[in-house]
């Protein structure tokens, strides 16, 4: 039984559980990889490594559905959220 078939007989709710604890997992040892290389590496260079890692792992999503979802009629919103997002990451690497 694939991964696939298993998360998809269970509710939505168990499966939502199951991504939020992925999530925080996920985010713990990235801070803690963070904080081991911020003694080495300046916080430019972590944040812009976080970003590339993160949209590699995006590109096939992106490849499948395309970039149509991220068309919005709320440009200043979207580039104000941008911003927040990347000195976010930079803030994070202190």
């Amino acid at each position: 039984m694939s991964i696939a078939e298993y998360l998809g007989k269970r509710p939505n709710t168990v499966r939502g559980m199951g991504f939020m604890l992925l999530s925080a997992l996920c985010v713990s040892i990235m801070g803690g990889m963070v904080r081991h290389v911020s003694a080495d590496l300046h916080v430019f260079l972590i944040a812009f490594f976080r970003t590339l890692f993160g949209l590699l792992v995006f590109t096939p999503l992106f490849l499948k559905t395309g970039f149509d979802v991220f068309r919005t009629k709320r440009i200043g919103l979207h580039a104000l959220r941008g911003g927040l997002r990347g000195t976010a990451a930079h803030v994070f690497c202190l």
